[in-house]
């Protein structure tokens, strides 16, 4: 199975730009990173059901731009040890706030076996208003243990009796995961936004397809933990919210995991385990790729039922008054990478 994103690349020596997404087999919007003539992919590879696919051969990963011929990368490896940029959104808005514990023991024990001393991590809390306990702190246990617990304990009591916003309009689950993308945006490193929540917004201005184009132009994967404890057959919406969870998160190149309150912890290891295991392809800028939008496919031949989700997409391409200077000598690097005509158009 192939996925495609559409890519936009500005050609600059420093630029600040951004990444995003593959859903399904529709086409998804990214914005890059430009800095030197390589571009990087970073691809999740999973079977049917969404789990670890297993041992790829690189050799049978391809690449395909705006709905060209499918080339090789020059170069896969693992993700490994690359620095995460983690932000993590605690939604007590709703029904998760019950599991409290579950949820925070499940995050202070990321470290040290899972997250490392080069990654780093920000905490919010969401209760009508997002506050931020912790802005890219290194992951010890300590550190995350008094995040998570100023997370759960914000707003005060006092600011919580009575109507649950206070009397007013609260922000809602889609603007404040829109906002903490924008903040990852800035960040180095491998960015994810994982949001512990059960799916159901309450007060956004924007819809959940707000979140999918804002993470699609900012560069950044956003998984949800579900806990299925808080859902219940007898509450449809409950079902429907979390399917619109799912979209905004697959969306991204994230997915969405579900299981007991009791598990949260197994799922969160299994979500930084997922990320060490991204394959990044690496391939010389095409020539032809000029700013604009690009759709990007990944294939994995010879099974069908691969998944491929890609985020965090980063081209680094070669000044173009270097590229054009007369007293540099030309590169052929890139010149083969074929390039279609298909291109996407952002909305």
């Amino acid at each position: 199975m192939w996925w495609r994103v559409a890519v936009c690349a500005v050609v600059a020596a420093v630029a600040a730009l951004g990444t995003g997404f593959a859903y399904g087999q529709g086409e998804t919007t990214f914005t890059l990173h430009a800095y030197a003539n390589v571009v990087q992919i970073p691809a999740l590879v999973l079977n049917s059901d969404h789990d670890p696919h297993g041992p790829v051969d690189p050799e049978r990963l391809r690449v395909s731009l705006d709905g060209g011929k499918l080339f090789a990368p020059a170069h896969v490896r693992l993700e490994g040890e690359d620095p995460i940029e983690l932000a993590i959104v605690l939604d007590l808005s709703g029904s998760q706030r019950t599991l409290e514990k579950s949820f925070s023991e499940a995050v202070v024990d990321l470290a040290p076996g899972f997250l490392h001393p080069q990654d780093r991590v920000s905490i919010y809390g969401l209760n009508c208003t997002l506050w931020r306990s912790a802005d890219g702190i290194v992951p010890e246990q300590d550190r995350l243990r008094e995040a998570v617990t100023a997370a759960w304990l914000f707003p005060p009591e006092k600011e919580r009796r009575g109507h649950p916003c206070g009397g007013g309009r609260g922000v809602g689950l889609w603007d404040s995961a829109s906002a903490v993308v924008r903040t990852l945006a800035e960040r180095p490193g491998r960015r994810v936004l994982l949001v512990i929540s059960d799916g159901q917004d309450r007060g956004s201005v924007a819809s959940w397809k707000g979140l999918y184009d804002v993470a699609a132009r900012s560069g950044v994967a956003v998984f949800g933990l579900v806990a299925t404890d808080t859902l219940s057959l007898s509450r449809p919406n409950d079902w429907a919210s979390s399917a619109e969870f799912r979209n905004a998160c697959q969306g991204t190149g994230g997915v969405v995991f579900q299981a007991p309150a009791h598990r949260a912890a197994e799922r969160m290891r299994q979500l930084v385990s997922l990320l060490r295991k991204r394959y990044i392809l690496e391939f010389p800028a095409p020539r032809k790729m000029q700013a604009g939008t690009h759709s990007v496919s990944v294939t994995l031949l010879r099974d069908p039922n691969a998944v491929v989700e890609v985020a965090g997409v980063t081209v680094l391409m070669q000044d173009e008054r270097q590229r054009d200077d007369p007293t540099t000598v030309p590169s052929a690097a890139g010149t083969d990478i074929p390039v279609g005509e298909r291109r996407p158009q952002l909305e």
